[in-house]
């Protein structure tokens, strides 16, 4: 790849990548203590591509229950009657609902709906890494 970008001496190559950050309480901000526990989640995603966080989610173990909103959606109290239908039909005891950071900001606006609920969301950082 490096080489099909013809670089001259004064360019540098950058390539970057994801790191999902730990799991945040939507209520607290507390970090979630995991212990190698397998969750099943209710993953609610309103971004353009959450394939990479379904991949990481799932190889890390996780049963996935994804609830799929348009890039830049505005949630309102039918969605989130929906995301809590779908989430107490699910009957094991290892249940949350996951987000994303920038859904969270959204999600907040129903903090009163989601009050009995394992609710987090997960940051991601960026890394930069220099070829």
């Amino acid at each position: 790849m490096i080489n099909n970008l013809n670089l001259t001496s004064s360019q540098s190559a950058y390539f970057s990548s994801i790191k999902y950050q730990e799991w945040k309480s939507l209520h607290t901000n507390n970090i979630l203590k995991r212990n190698q526990k397998k969750y099943n989640i209710t993953l609610v995603t309103g971004i353009a591509n959450a394939q990479p966080l379904i991949d990481h989610l799932d190889n890390e173990g996780h049963k996935i229950n994804h609830i799929k909103y348009p890039d830049h959606y505005k949630y309102n109290t039918k969605d989130i009657k929906n995301i809590l239908a779908k989430h107490n039909a699910n009957t094991n005891t290892k249940k949350l609902i996951l987000t994303t950071e920038k859904d969270a900001v959204k999600l907040r606006d129903f903090m009163a709906d989601f009050i009995l609920q394992e609710v987090y969301f997960t940051s991601i950082e960026i890394i930069l890494k220099e070829n």
